[in-house]
């Protein structure tokens, strides 16, 4: 089978190519960076809104599952370009089903745990989408229009992820504070009052392949890790398993951060439905980071950040 991956040099889209099993002839899109040593996959230098773009490659490469996760995923971004995050988020999830149509692919729609408002966790895939953010809210429409599409789908909605992402993309909770503890030793302030089941990357996309090969289509997934801890905590348990200075973490409350947009306070998953029906065990922050410490790939990475 051909599966295409949006958004391919980002944190999730490269670990599914990475992680991909050989039966799949696998196609790939890229809009600035393109980096994904070792990987038997064709690419296209594509950029989602433009919808003449994303019509030639899939034609070109005729996909039987497209795994979508390209998009504008900042909160603070998005408030402040709510345009662009659009039409990224809206608008190119637009063309992306608009072209599946074309080729009568599957489409995996990637969305966020920003499509709910924090107030009554745990969440699972029949709790109601509520966001509070504009980011939130794109993402909620793009899974309005995957359901409305007609076309064969899987949701997967994601909790914050982790992992050695590419150091040229954006950077996650754990390379952030590894970059600002390792390497420039500053002291960081971070939140004791907003909590969620953070999630390994290569448990996502354990998850989404899982998905795939049991061809769950109509079915949407919530995926996340084990402990559902504040970022504060989390903070800590990096610093440890990395053996970095602990105390130059400090607790504040979200209310310290005047500038930010704000946050839903606990989007905590309940994992049920990944565990049952796709056998996705999740992982606790001890293992998932110590699987990341030890992947053959933190000793490049961590040579670029630190």
């Amino acid at each position: 089978m051909k599966v295409f991956v949006t958004g391919s040099t980002g944190l999730l889209g490269s670990t599914l190519l990475r992680l991909a099993s050989p039966k799949y002839i696998l196609g790939a899109s890229y809009n600035i960076n393109k980096l994904v040593p070792n990987i038997s996959c064709t690419y296209y230098h594509v950029d989602i809104t433009d919808q003449q773009l994303v019509q030639n490659a899939f034609r070109k490469f005729n996909p039987g599952v497209v795994i979508h996760t390209a998009a504008l995923a900042t909160p603070d971004y998005c408030d402040k370009h709510q345009d662009e995050a659009w039409l990224v988020n809206v608008e190119g999830t637009k063309n992306i089903i608009n072209a599946c149509k074309k080729q009568n692919s599957i489409l995996v729609y990637v969305t966020t745990n920003g499509v709910y408002n924090g107030k009554n966790p745990p969440y699972d895939e029949n709790s109601i989408p509520k966001p509070i953010d504009f980011y939130g809210k794109t993402k909620h429409e793009g899974e309005k229009l995957v359901q409305n599409s007609g076309i064969p789908f899987i949701i997967m909605r994601l909790i914050t992820m982790y992992g050695w992402n590419n150091p040229k993309e954006r950077q996650n909770p754990v390379t952030w504070l590894l970059y600002i503890l390792g390497k420039n030793k500053t002291p960081v302030n971070m939140v004791n009052d907003m909590y969620n089941n953070f999630l390994f990357v290569e448990s996502a996309a354990e998850a989404i392949w899982k998905a795939i090969n049991k061809r769950k289509i109509g079915e949407s997934f919530n995926i996340a890790g084990k402990d559902c801890i504040s970022r504060y905590d989390f903070s800590k348990e990096i610093a440890r398993v990395f053996g970095l200075d602990k105390s130059m973490i400090y607790p504040v409350t979200s209310d310290f951060f005047k500038n930010f947009v704000p946050r839903p306070k606990n989007t905590c998953f309940d994992t049920g439905k990944m565990k049952k029906i796709l056998n996705v065990n999740p992982l606790s922050i001890k293992n998932g980071l110590t699987l990341m410490k030890k992947n053959n790939l933190a000793h490049d990475i961590w040579r670029e950040i630190v």
